[in-house]
């Protein structure tokens, strides 16, 4: 789970969850990735640009038309 560099959350309680915070990069664990879950902001671009294959989910209502296009269009 990649998570940014001020997010509270930890995952000590969790037994196969590695946590990534505030890396610089994403696009090394996007290659090495056989799936991703990401919200329908930039994240998804990135990975639609390293192909890596994504569940993408709208958390925001900007995300909406992001989400919708892409499922459309079979990506």
């Amino acid at each position: 789970m990649v998570v940014g560099p001020f997010t509270a959350w930890t995952a000590e309680d969790r037994d196969r969850i590695r946590v990534h915070r505030g890396l610089a990069a994403l696009r090394p664990l996007m290659l090495a990735a056989d799936l991703a879950v990401t919200a329908g902001g930039m994240t998804l671009y990135e990975c639609l640009a390293s192909g890596t294959p994504i569940v993408a989910l709208a958390i925001a209502d900007n995300q909406r038309p992001n989400v919708a296009s892409l499922g459309a269009a079979d990506c």
